[in-house]
């Protein structure tokens, strides 16, 4: 049975890095009841300047195998048409080793994206974390649904 690390719900003790704002919003009609606007209205020079970061309290083990499962749609558009971000899994400081880094695209609907990963290396609670990665474009991005699962050691 798979161990839920992470859910929409530890949004609450998430924090901003750079120039995006984000805020929480109820959803109806979907598989999850609450998501998250993220608003970028300049971006930065590079996508890695504005990000959603989600701290992970829980400790982890080197080679366990998780996935992440999320919904998103741009609420508005960028100007390629769409909306983009990155979600990565990674230490919470420097060397940063990343586990995954998982580039997703979205539209005006509601669509689910997963990714399965292994981790790189070990860590105590509070020594990783997961990012959404906003710099992109001018956007308007929800996130919904957010579940990280460990599936197995």
């Amino acid at each position: 049975m798979p161990e839920v690390l992470v859910g929409l719900g530890d949004f609450a003790a998430s924090y901003i890095v750079g120039p995006a704002n984000a805020s929480p919003f109820a959803v109806s009609g979907e598989p999850f009841v609450q998501a998250w606007r993220a608003t970028m209205a300049m971006p930065p020079a590079t996508p890695w300047d504005a990000q959603l970061v989600v701290p992970l309290n829980l400790p982890v083990s080197n080679g366990d195998l998780l996935n992440v499962k999320f919904w998103m749609r741009c609420e508005t558009l960028g100007a390629n048409g769409g909306c983009n971000t990155e979600f990565i899994f990674e230490r919470a400081a420097d060397p940063w080793e990343k586990s995954v880094v998982f580039s997703a695209s979205g539209s005006g609907e509601w669509t689910q994206k997963s990714e399965f990963f292994y981790l790189v290396n070990g860590y105590a609670a509070g020594d990783a974390h997961m990012v959404f990665r906003l710099g992109f474009a001018d956007q308007v991005i929800d996130i919904g649904g957010l579940v990280v699962e460990k599936i197995a050691p």
